[in-house]
């Protein structure tokens, strides 16, 4: 096309084709394309990425330009249609030129020549220079072979923390290749067979020896730090209290505890907390008279003394909190070995047999309900759940309450139960009241002349069911309110039986002529016609009209029996 390639744009990112290997663009150029017939014919730029690869096709029209042109292209029918200003554009393919044009940019691609480098060429790679100068570090004195480099621009006081700190970890470095533990060629060789040999005997026995003499606890010293190692399983928790002697580890005591149901599904954190927390009620003697230090691989600490930490992890935090102890990452020391082994031949126990054996031997408690009384200035008062204390009554002083509460200036005559809770609430209390109180009101003449009997059988309610949605609906009318905006004061309210679903609407007048309208629009034109309505007595419900506008639509008009007469209508 005779371009200058001074017009194409730079562009950093490769083209992936479909072998999904790159292919280095030279760039992006702007160019007006024509697509279709006349007259209908789309004119636009069009942005190409130009790329030096060989093709069978000059140009490819990707979805950025099918989006621009608004084209929708069928592949089965081998078109593309595109709006234009004088109606549908569509470009037709043929296969025969295609297939032409194809064959022919296969025959004139020109024999390309591979360049393979020589491979026994080495390229010698610079090894890189420190930034600074560096100092060399004796980890033990006088022995000039094992040091290691530290860099000179450090400070005096971080100098001299890092060689402490190097220097008591000196035994996990490796000088020789005798220091790094491995395997044995012999224990991995597939082709050979296994033998019995003298030294497998001879560490197996070893083995036995050492399994057969345990290490013995030991006393710790007033005042020194003990050191805690955790670990868990899926079903038990173990711990070791260990202490240092001589450079040596020497047990305390163990701890061991077998999961039940829900713990066994506590995160891997969780169990780690629950480990700490059972040897802290254990051992308590330990953890009150000393510092414990806590070794494991766990950020057990930083969960511990998280503020937004909820739940069991608070409750163990704070039980956790009167005690001095120190969290450290642990190292593969043999204390953590013993911890491990722990936790590893625990056996878990059925927790149905537990439960069983709870259940069918239950604990029985006595108790006497002391707890609930107090002794206030010699006189005697029970403690009330959400009252002030009640004062105790003798059964003269019961009497003479019963007496004043009943019959009194105040006295209204109230029934056994009502009586009862009237005593409790002016602050008094005795054994017995209910019962006290119904003595008292039969030997009443007052309440045995004048109280209503009740004449009218009894019998069971009615049960409403509503067996589909929206076919059974309540409406009731509240208020009035305060004025509203429109002078509104009242508020219509229809509620469907089986959905519980509310519409509700503010009325100025409780019209028969706005009930129906209400009816009309927010319940029959939005859920369909109702099979029942049940309302109150109130005169616009119950009226000719109101009756004649649920016939029309055949609602059967139901109206509620009268509990409270001044709320019916």
């Amino acid at each position: 096309m005779n371009i200058p390639s001074d017009r194409l744009r730079k562009i950093d990112m490769p083209l992936y084709g479909f072998s999904n290997h790159p292919v280095v663009c030279e760039g992006i150029i702007a160019l007006p394309v024509t697509v279709g017939a006349p007259p209908n014919q789309a004119k636009l730029m069009l942005d190409f990425v130009v790329v030096r690869v060989p093709s069978a096709y000059n140009a490819i029209l990707g979805r950025t330009s099918l989006n621009q042109l608004r084209a929708v292209v069928s592949t089965y029918h081998m078109k593309m249609k595109f709006p234009t200003e004088n109606g549908v554009g569509e470009v037709k393919g043929d296969q025969a030129v295609a297939r032409q044009c194809y064959m022919t940019s296969c025959r004139n691609r020109a024999n390309e020549t591979l360049v393979i480098e020589d491979l026994r060429d080495e390229t010698k790679v610079e090894r890189g220079k420190p930034a600074e100068d560096l100092f060399d570090i004796q980890l033990y004195p006088g022995n000039h072979e094992k040091t290691v480099r530290v860099r000179t621009g450090l400070s005096d006081d971080l100098k001299i923390k890092l060689v402490d700190l190097l220097r008591s970890y000196s035994d996990i470095f490796a000088w020789t290749a005798s220091d790094m533990p491995g395997i044995d060629p012999e224990a991995i060789r597939k082709a050979k067979d296994f033998e019995w040999i003298e030294e497998c005997q001879k560490s197996f026995e070893e083995l036995k020896r050492y399994l057969s003499s345990p290490p013995l606890l030991t006393k710790p010293v007033t005042g020194e730090d003990l050191f805690l190692y955790l670990s868990i399983s899926e079903v038990a928790v173990s711990t070791v209290l260990i202490r240092e002697e001589e450079g040596k580890q020497r047990p305390v005591y163990y701890i061991s505890k077998v999961l039940q149901d829900v713990e066994t599904r506590y995160p891997r954190i969780d169990k780690m907390a629950l480990a700490l927390v059972t040897s802290a009620r254990k051992l308590r003697p330990y953890f009150q008279s000393h510092t414990i230090v806590v070794l494991t691989d766990q950020p057990l600490g930083k969960v511990l003394q998280n503020p937004d930490a909820s739940g069991r992890l608070v409750n163990w935090s704070v039980e956790l909190g009167e005690f001095d102890i120190k969290y450290q990452p642990r190292t593969v020391i043999k204390a953590q070995a013993l911890s491990d082994f722990i936790v590893e031949c625990t056996i878990p126990e059925d927790p149905q047999q537990l439960i069983l054996s709870e259940v069918s031997d239950p604990w029985l408690l006595y108790v006497d309900g002391s707890s609930k009384f107090a002794l206030i200035d010699g006189v005697l008062y029970k403690k009330s759940f959400s009252l002030p204390y009640l004062k105790c009554l003798t059964p003269k002083e019961a009497d003479y309450a019963l007496q004043e509460v009943h019959e009194g200036i105040c006295g209204q005559h109230l029934g056994v139960r009502n009586l009862a809770h009237k005593i409790l609430r002016q602050g008094y209390y005795w054994p017995g009241m209910q019962r006290d109180a119904i003595k008292f009101t039969k030997r009443c003449d007052q309440c045995q002349k004048f109280a209503p009997l009740t004449h009218t059988p009894a019998a069971p309610l009615s049960i409403l069911t509503s067996p589909i949605p929206f076919a059974m609906w309540g409406m009731d009318i509240l208020g009035p309110f305060l004025m509203a905006t429109g002078q509104r004061r009242f508020v219509i309210v229809a509620i469907d039986y089986f959905t519980k679903w509310t519409e509700a609407k503010p009325l100025a007048t409780i019209t028969v002529s706005k009930c129906e309208e209400f009816f009309w629009k927010n319940i029959v034109c939005r859920f369909g016609v109702p099979k029942i309505l049940i309302t109150d007595n109130g005169k616009q419900f119950d009226n000719s009209n109101f009756r004649s506008f649920c016939e029309g639509l055949s609602i059967s008009l139901r109206f509620t029996s009268v509990a409270h007469p001044q709320s019916n209508g």
